[in-house]
Parts: structure tokens; C-alpha cells; sequence
């Protein structure tokens, strides 16, 4: 095969929305990266990425706008990528929003099979799009530690009668994720809870901080009956 043709056989395979046969267009070792993975990925790894990508965006595809080969035999392909986030996604609940998004791979092919794909995209427009915060801030300063947080209520101005603090120490980014989200399935349990006022979450590096505000004292009981907390 020529590489233009391996090449479209990758992208035949997203657009199949199948990561199986994405990952079976990769030579043994291949890897794959763009500014979402951290590192290359390789195997099985490549799977459960694409995997965790169709799941979030069902309808995903690619559309190639351009394609060409260098001396070299890489294919340098400009593509947009589109569909709907309609399932979960980095942890959070689908947004329902279509993102429309212009990248370029440059794939390095070995005989049929692919050695390598390098892709780029702009990874705020893509956030922006899913409707979501773009913040910028340091890890830390001095003694200092910047995350994030979020803030839940159904409204309630009631004078507090009762707070309740979780705190958790993790031990990586991948825990993180998972704790993330179960933890919006606990707020989205707590507000339907009676007696709750708000609730605030937070994470700064690898703790995690939840504090809620109760009109009784006998209201975060209901935390320790079961259901996802």
C-alpha cells in the first residue's frame, strides 16, 4: 500500500468509529500522540483512548480537507473533526455540544501499517466548544496550591444549621479522574437530598475537598445510608 492509502485506511477507521481496527492500523509498537494524550500511546492503549473518544462523541468523524507526502513517506493530512458530545466525557457529564474542529496528523507509515501519528489541534477552541472554562494558573506558588472547584445549590438562603467536610488524598492524576466522577453523581444525589443548602468540591494537586451546608444537624446523616457517596 501506498502511505496515502494507509493513511485513509486510519482515517476509514475513525470514521467506522471503531477502535479495534483504528488500533489494527498500526504496525506492532505504533504509537499515537496529540495534546490530550500526556505521552505517545501504544497497544491497547490506543483502544481504550479511542475508545473513551467514540463513547463521548458517537457520531465523530473526519473530513480531510488536504493530504500529501514528504521525501520521507510521511503523510502530513489536514482534517476537521466533527460530533456531538453525547456521552461522558474527562470525567463530566455530556455537554450536548457539536464541535467543529481543524487539525492536521502527520503519520509516519512502515509498509501497510503506520509507525507513528503526531497530531495537533488547538485544545482550547475544542474545550470552548464543549462549552467548557479555559483557566490558566500555576500548580503553585510558595505554599500555595491553585485546582478547581465547584459550586452546587438548588437556592436555598436558608441560615445554615450544619456543615459536612469530606477530604481525600490521592495518589494520581488517573485516580483523580475516577474520583471526579463519582463525585458528580454524589453532589447530583446531594441536591435532591432534603435539608441540603449547597455544597462546594475542590481540587488542588492530589487532594480533594468537599463541603456542604445542611439546615440540621441530622440531615448530612443521609450521606451514610448508601446511594453513591
Amino acid at each position: 500500500m501506498e502511505p496515502l492509502e494507509v493513511a485513509q485506511a486510519y482515517f476509514d477507521a475513525w470514521n467506522l468509529q471503531d477502535p479495534a481496527e483504528i488500533a489494527a492500523t498500526f504496525a506492532p509498537g505504533g504509537t499515537y500522540a496529540d495534546p490530550t494524550t500526556g505521552q505517545p500511546l501504544s497497544g491497547q492503549a490506543i483502544v481504550e483512548y479511542t475508545s473513551g473518544l467514540v463513547s463521548a462523541f458517537p457520531d465523530l468523524s473526519f473530513g480531510i480537507v488536504s493530504a500529501g507526502v514528504a521525501d520521507d513517506g510521511t503523510v502530513a493530512a489536514q482534517w476537521l473533526m466533527e460530533g456531538t458530545n453525547s456521552g461522558p466525557f474527562g470525567g463530566g457529564p455530556p455537554t450536548g455540544q457539536t464541535v467543529e474542529l481543524p487539525g492536521a496528523d502527520f503519520i509516519v507509515v512502515d509498509g501497510d501499517k503506520i509507525h507513528s501519528v503526531q497530531g495537533y489541534f488547538d485544545q482550547r477552541s475544542f474545550v470552548e466548544q464543549l462549552g467548557l472554562q479555559v483557566i490558566v494558573q500555576p500548580y503553585s506558588i510558595g505554599l500555595a496550591s491553585f485546582g478547581s472547584s465547584v459550586y452546587v445549590s438548588q437556592g436555598d438562603c436558608s441560615k445554615p444549621g450544619a456543615f459536612s467536610m469530606t477530604s481525600i488524598s490521592l495518589h494520581s492524576d488517573e485516580e483523580a479522574q475516577e474520583v471526579s466522577g463519582g463525585g458528580g453523581r454524589i453532589l447530583r444525589e446531594m441536591a435532591q437530598m432534603p435539608g441540603f443548602i449547597s455544597a462546594v468540591t475542590a481540587r488542588a494537586g492530589l487532594r480533594m475537598f468537599t463541603m456542604s451546608a445542611w439546615e440540621d444537624v441530622d440531615s448530612p446523616k443521609q450521606l451514610l445510608r448508601g446511594g453513591a457517596h
